[in-house]
């Protein structure tokens, strides 16, 4: 079973983008607007689509350590099976330097009970094709965990989407200030939090999307 993960950051040495920043289309909700005095609250967000920078994944083998099993098993040590996996890899058209082995990770998080042999290679490339390419492959004992996304956010494109979430905002403070008889005169400080992941997709689809989240309190009077 298969267990996909993104992570996100900003750009100084942050992880977090999809695919190039590329037609954006924005969306605003007014997810918790009320009046208090002579403030209103307005949340509001944009829709974005982010640029996958990296694709990671733990790739596990193992053999189970019993009599039975190994006695019927296609492999009978952890050299048959990893020269095999290398086999694979190289008929897929596949670099084996994508690969790094983390024997103590394997031994921390797959192997605790101490009844499988096994070890961990983690991945990694720019490249969704190499990562189909793995994903495809067949072989008794390869497991294929963990895939996570990295993506970048840069400051620039960061700023962009505070202004618009500001923009659209105060359009919706200035229609319900407009509803009580009031108008808009400052805004009086804003609530940024972190984007979040919203697709009916799976999180390898390239079409996924991020809403950028913003609420404003803006003076009125």
């Amino acid at each position: 079973m298969q267990t996909i993960i993104k992570t996100t950051t900003m750009k100084r040495k942050i992880f977090f983008s999809f695919l190039t920043a590329a037609m954006l289309s924005c969306v605003i909700t007014a997810q918790s607007v009320y009046s208090t005095k002579d403030i209103i609250e307005v949340s509001s967000r944009v829709e974005f689509m982010p640029t996958i920078d990296y694709y990671t994944a733990d790739v596990v083998l193992e053999l189970k350590n019993s009599t039975y099993y190994n006695e019927n098993s296609e492999y009978r040590t952890m050299e048959e099976l990893t020269n095999r996996f290398y086999e694979k890899l190289k008929e897929a058209g596949l670099n084996k330097n994508l690969l790094v082995e983390n024997k103590t990770k394997y031994n921390a998080k797959w192997n605790s009970s101490g009844s499988y042999e096994g070890t961990l290679f983690e991945f990694k490339t720019k490249d969704r094709k190499v990562l189909d390419q793995l994903m495809d492959m067949r072989l008794t004992g390869l497991k294929l965990n963990t895939i996570q996304i990295e993506t970048s956010l840069s400051e620039e494109r960061y700023a962009d989407l505070v202004q618009e979430a500001l923009t659209k905002a105060k359009k919706r403070a200035e229609t319900i200030a407009k509803a009580i008889d009031k108008k808009v005169i400052g805004i009086n400080g804003i609530n940024v939090g972190d984007y979040n992941y919203y697709s009916g997709k799976s999180y390898l689809d390239a079409e996924r999307k991020e809403y950028f989240n913003l609420r404003a309190f803006y003076n009125i009077e």
